[in-house]
C-alpha cells in the first residue's frame, strides 16, 4: 500500500481488478487509487480471494508460495509472548513489560483495525511482489 501511487497507471480506459486475501487491503487500496484519480476504473473483489474461492471460481496460484499476513503476525506475536514469558520466568519479571507492551498493541488492533505490526512485516522483503 505504501508504494501505491495513482500516477502510476498509465491507461486510464483500461479496467483494473485490485485484489488481496479478504478484500480490506484491495478497498484500501481502491479508495487511495480513486482519491489521487477519480476517473480510474477499478474494481475490487469484495471479501477478497478468500471470497473468490468460497464462491467456487477458480484460482491459479502463482510459483511464490509465503505465510498470509494475518498468520505472520499471529506467529510473530505468539512467539515474542513466549520469548518474554521464558525471560520473565527465568531471569527477570521485568520481562513483563514488554508482554504489557505486546498486550497493549493487540487492543489497539482489535479496536480500531490498525495493526502497527502487520504494516511493519508488510514491508519486509519476502512480501514484496517484483
Amino acid at each position: 500500500m505504501s508504494k501505491l501511487k495513482g500516477e502510476d497507471i498509465k491507461h486510464e480506459k483500461s479496467a483494473y481488478i485490485i485484489y488481496c486475501q479478504k478484500g480490506g487491503r484491495g478497498k484500501s487500496a481502491c479508495e487511495k487509487l480513486l482519491a489521487h484519480n477519480p476517473d480510474l476504473n477499478i474494481y475490487n473483489i469484495s471479501g477478497g480471494i478468500n471470497e473468490w474461492v468460497n464462491e467456487g471460481y477458480n484460482v491459479r496460484k502463482g510459483e511464490k508460495s509465503i505465510l498470509p499476513l494475518d498468520r505472520q503476525v499471529q506467529l510473530s506475536i505468539s512467539t515474542l509472548i513466549l520469548v518474554f514469558c521464558a525471560l520473565s520466568l527465568t531471569i527477570s519479571t521485568a520481562f513483563i513489560w514488554p508482554i504489557i507492551f505486546i498486550a497493549a498493541g493487540l487492543f489497539v488492533a482489535g479496536a480500531t483495525g490498525f495493526c502497527g505490526l502487520a504494516r511493519i512485516i508488510a514491508l519486509m522483503p519476502w512480501n514484496q511482489r517484483v
